[in-house]
């Protein structure tokens, strides 16, 4: 058992590491990063599915429990991980089906290679979360989001990679397109309400032939506390007690500089995005007695946060003349309410409604480059800035349609996901955004969204509540 639960670590590290490269490199936008990256991801997957297959196991976590799968029959779950991963498989026709009708062929193998990765990223998750280790994952990702937000405010970085800051003013960070920096910063904040009060423990011990966990622990005292019985692996515990000051403190340096990132990205779509998720987080638990210390931890980081971005650049500004830190003006242009942004938005979706159309909603491999046939004023934009439109366009109204329905079931599950209602919102906000941006054309920003999606899958399936 010690030598899986060492494979599962180990795997956890090298997709948060895939990750952290992923920000670091332009945030994974174009093709060599996703043709690099992509196979280290494949790399992973394989190596993940290897261990599956030497296990002959599966093992199940929940908050305060250890979660047995014993009478979970094997083909059960098979059958439930083929249907999270079927639409994946649709997706992936849909890209290719593009070279029918292509405008620049080769994007449709790139968007069934795009599809290829994230259904791995999502399966890879499920895995890890069904192995206790979406903790330690949880980790790696806070750590590579405080770092690209830190980094970000440092003076000379434009210099450093003279690709990823494309407006000084604002944090662009490694990305070099702010929004999409303010996006990815907003989905970690809310990734960052999932540590505070939950536990999740691996233990158990090894029972019969089928190489079944069983669990072994129950719930004592007030506190919720778990008496496992049987083997535990050290440090396969990540609990965090909300009563503890230090973990306070740290908890709200971590929202002060992911809220930083909000805030200096200037980004008025994520600033409302992220406002209305926040209060919606606030109204399902942060008045929960017992959440109330990482609600205040919350607060505290977004007020020190709204510092971080603005303190640096006026005082720079006063003494020196010049913001250079970057970054630290950017909340200005929250300040600044104009249509320009809006119009454009409004603009693209209607050239990509009238391409759409002009293509019989059909898949077209990068369909949105014929935007020139159809504008009426010149502009140049590699993405129609969102989502959705997107979708439309490569995948085509049958793309639409799957991707709309796997929402709405995957929304109506969610419901299931005990003790996830933060990594659900956090998949609410970074698919509000992606609705008005291009999120979702950078691969950092698509890494984490699947893998969050893959927790809450796990989260809300029978094997994750079932009861030995």
């Amino acid at each position: 058992m010690a030598g899986h639960n060492a494979s599962w670590r180990n795997s956890a590290d090298f997709l948060g590491v895939l990750v952290g490269m992923s920000m670091v490199c332009h945030g994974m936008f174009f093709l060599r990063e996703w043709l690099v990256i992509g196979a280290g991801v494949l790399v992973g997957t394989v190596g993940a599915v290897w261990t599956v297959r030497a296990m002959g196991t599966m093992g199940a976590v929940r908050h305060g429990s250890v979660v047995g799968v014993r009478g979970l029959r094997g083909n059960s779950r098979g059958i439930a991980d083929t249907l999270w991963m079927l639409p994946f498989l649709g997706m992936i026709l849909l890209s290719l089906m593009g070279l029918l009708r292509p405008v620049i062929g080769y994007l449709a193998w790139f968007e069934g290679w795009r599809w290829l990765l994230y259904a791995c990223v999502f399966w890879w998750s499920r895995e890890l979360t069904r192995r206790g280790q979406w903790p330690r994952l949880r980790r790696w990702l806070l750590v590579w989001g405080v770092l690209f937000v830190v980094s970000g405010f440092m003076p000379g970085l434009d210099r450093f990679w003279p690709q990823a800051v494309t407006e000084v003013s604002r944090l662009g960070s490694w990305i070099g397109y702010p929004n999409v920096a303010g996006a990815m910063a907003g989905g970690l904040f809310f990734l960052a309400l999932n540590w505070g009060g939950e536990k999740w423990e691996a233990g158990g011990k090894w029972e019969g032939r089928d190489g079944m966990l069983e669990a072994g622990g129950k719930r004592e005292g007030s506190d919720g506390r778990l008496e496992a019985g049987g083997e535990r692996e050290a440090g396969e515990s990540w609990e965090v007690s909300g009563g503890s000051w230090k973990v306070g403190c740290f908890l709200l340096l971590v929202f002060a500089f992911l809220f930083a990132g909000v805030w200096a990205s200037g980004s008025r779509g994520v600033f409302i995005c992220w406002g209305v998720v926040f209060l919606l987080w606030v109204c399902l638990v942060g008045v929960i007695p017992g959440k109330r210390h990482l609600l205040i931890c919350a607060l505290g980081g977004v007020v020190a946060g709204v510092l971080l971005g603005v303190v640096p650049g006026v005082v720079l500004e006063v003494f020196r003349g010049t913001g250079a830190w970057g970054a630290g003006e950017g909340w200005t242009r929250l300040l600044v309410w104009d249509n320009t942004s809006l119009a454009a938005r409004w603009c693209y979706a209607g050239d990509a409604l009238q391409l759409a159309a002009l293509n019989s909603f059909w898949p077209a491999a990068g369909g949105w480059h014929a935007y020139p046939l159809v504008y009426d004023t010149a502009y140049y934009s590699s993405d129609p800035h969102s989502s959705l439109l997107s979708v439309l366009l490569n995948q085509g109204g049958m793309g639409v349609v799957l991707v709309v329905l796997w929402g709405m079931v995957g929304l109506r599950q969610s419901a299931r996901a005990n003790g996830q209602v933060s990594v659900v919102l956090a998949l609410v906000f970074l698919v509000a955004h992606s609705l008005i941006d291009a999120d979702l054309a950078f691969g950092c920003v698509g890494f984490l969204f699947w893998i969050l999606a893959g927790v809450a899958s796990f989260s809300c399936s029978r094997e994750y509540h079932i009861r030995e």
